[in-house]
């Protein structure tokens, strides 16, 4: 027995350990052995536990392999990306490492592709620039003669005898000048011509004294001079009474131009006369109204022709250009503001409203194509008085005149402590200009707004429209409040008493206020020879339930009639 047992033994193991070195599994505990069932089963457990120590052991390395591989990678790459070391070999077996590698070098690649595209388009784009630089002086200074000879022919038809300007400006759309004429024979007629270079003045005689752009020639433009003869003799002239009259400037071609007087004597010739400077003021720059998202620039400028007739002159050079950041069509003022809050009424002030119209028509005249500027938005602060800050350079007397507008309409609400029935409409203009811009506004909205005119008489120009010089009474009030302050009255003689028509104007409406008052400031612009021509609106009365009901609830039918004037006024200046 015991040595068949032990040949069992042996053989079992025997063939346990070829089983072990297969790897099949073999469990002891079904083999029937009656005297060796419990080392059997020992013999087993201990070589389970083996196994999966052996399997554990294995696992454990394989994942600080993995780990130790995904470092090596990170490092690598890490290493790649920075440049701070030698370029290595990607692991093979890694799919998504090697795609993040061909990706990073796709990255780079068009990184750099695209750096060198843009170095090229900016050398392209240089050289272009340098081109067309030179070409364009080398274009310029043969035109530039060319004008110069076109000036010295037209300057050899002129008598060497001057005309002295003493004072020239533009008002709204149009240029104005003023100035005398000494002559020996009796003048029968004044006309001031813009002669084109290029054509020269026309030889044709004509007894016309129209202001008629094609009266005589194309070559010319002719505008019929007011005169009156002096004490001496001499004759004093001027392009129109009227300041929004005169040179309108919105309807010129382009091209450059040379201005003359023309006198017609009362013997049945005629000479022209050059125009030499006595006023000092500078020169003027000019942008159009916008039209058809167009504009043109205009340079004005007396000049000298010193190598030919050595005659004094003023050019008047006209081209298309866009209007420059700083430069609009239109201002539009929002009356009082800040701690001024104006008039007041059933819960209402006249700043709070007049600023939702500005706000409102901004929009309106924008979507005509003009370019609008606001001089208050409501962003000013709550406690400031805005009547003592309108001179400063944030004020809004400042903002309207560096604005480069044509025009500036003020927005308002009446009130009258008698207690009216009736409202209305009133638009005042300047009392140095024609009343044809304030008739349109006040006609616009009396159709459009469902409103009518004021039956106020006082300063009455006609119907809607008015202009308001200082009334005697207005002016001994004037003259106490300077005694009391102590500072010498202004000249308050025929000029506008309201600060915003006369204030914007300039030179052209009389511009006064010089500081001697410390309560207001200074007008910087009050010498100025280019003038905003101001329409102050008085949309109704705040103090009548029946203007105000209206002007709440028909903010829209307001803006309308608006508009509709400033689109009509547009096209009779580009048109006329």
């Amino acid at each position: 027995m015991s040595g068949t047992n032990g040949y069992q033994s042996t053989k079992l193991n025997k063939n346990r350990d070829v089983r072990k070195r297969s790897g099949i599994k073999t469990d002891l505990t079904g083999m029937q052995h009656p005297g060796a069932a419990g080392q059997h089963s020992r013999t087993a457990s201990s070589d389970a536990a083996q196994r999966q120590r052996s399997r554990t052991a294995s696992s454990d390395v394989a994942q600080r392999q993995k780990r130790a591989g995904d470092g090596r990678e990170q490092t690598e790459y890490r290493r790649y990306e920075n440049g701070s070391g030698k370029r290595t070999q990607m692991p093979r077996d890694s799919r998504r490492a090697r795609e993040r590698y061909r990706r990073r070098r796709r990255k780079v690649l068009l990184m750099q592709i695209s750096f060198l595209l843009i170095s090229v388009a900016i050398l392209t784009a240089l050289a272009l620039l340098i081109r067309h630089t030179i070409e364009k002086k080398e274009a310029m200074e043969p035109a530039a003669a060319a004008v110069e000879e076109e000036i010295k022919n037209v300057l050899a038809d002129v008598t060497d005898d001057r005309v002295s300007v003493s004072k020239y400006y533009v008002y709204g759309t149009h240029l104005n000048l003023e100035g005398t004429l000494t002559a020996e024979k009796e003048i029968q007629s004044m006309e001031l011509l813009l002669v084109d270079d290029a054509k020269g003045v026309s030889s044709e005689e004509t007894d016309d004294t129209s202001s008629s752009a094609s009266a005589v020639d194309e070559a010319e433009r002719i505008y019929t001079l007011t005169k009156t003869i002096g004490e001496d003799g001499s004759y004093a002239f001027q392009t129109s009474a009227n300041i929004n009259d005169g040179v309108n400037l919105e309807n010129i071609p382009d091209g450059n131009y040379c201005m003359l007087l023309r006198a017609a004597y009362s013997d049945g010739t005629h000479a022209y006369y050059s125009l030499t400077d006595a006023s000092g003021e500078q020169a003027i720059t000019y942008y159009t109204l916008t039209k058809d998202n167009s504009n043109q620039k205009i340079q004005m400028s007396f000049a000298q022709d010193t190598d030919g007739t050595n005659l004094n002159y003023l050019e008047v050079n006209v081209a298309k250009s866009a209007l420059p950041d700083d430069v609009y069509d239109i201002v539009i003022d929002a009356g009082h503001g800040g701690k001024d809050t104006g008039a007041s009424g059933n819960g209402y002030t006249e700043s709070e409203l007049t600023l939702q119209y500005a706000k409102a028509l901004k929009s309106a005249l924008e979507d005509k194509g003009y370019k609008i500027k606001l001089t208050r938005d409501g962003s000013e602060p709550a406690d400031e008085n805005m009547a003592y800050t309108m001179y400063d350079e944030d004020g809004r007397v400042s903002i309207a005149c560096r604005s480069g507008a044509k025009y500036c309409l003020c927005l308002h609400l009446n009130s009258n402590a008698e207690k009216l029935t009736r409202g209305g409409v009133q638009i005042y203009c300047s009392i140095r200009g024609n009343g044809d811009f304030a008739k349109l506004v006040a006609d616009g909205i009396v159709a459009d707004a469902g409103t009518g005119y004021s039956n106020m008489q006082s300063d009455r120009v006609t119907d809607g429209v008015y202009a308001a010089p200082y009334s005697e009474k207005g002016i001994s009030k004037n003259v106490a409040t300077a005694e009391k302050y102590g500072y010498t009255p202004y000249d308050y003689s025929g000029v506008d008493s309201l600060f915003m028509i006369r204030e914007l104007g300039g030179i052209a409406t009389g511009a006064f206020v010089d500081g001697r008052d410390t309560r207001y400031g200074s007008n910087e612009y009050r010498n100025s020879n280019t003038g905003v021509e101001t329409l102050l609106i008085e949309l109704g009365y705040i103090s009548i339930d029946e203007d105000l009901k209206n002007i709440i609830s028909n903010q829209k039918g307001y803006v309308k009639g608006i508009v509709d004037a400033v689109e009509t006024q547009v096209e009779n200046q580009k048109t006329s």
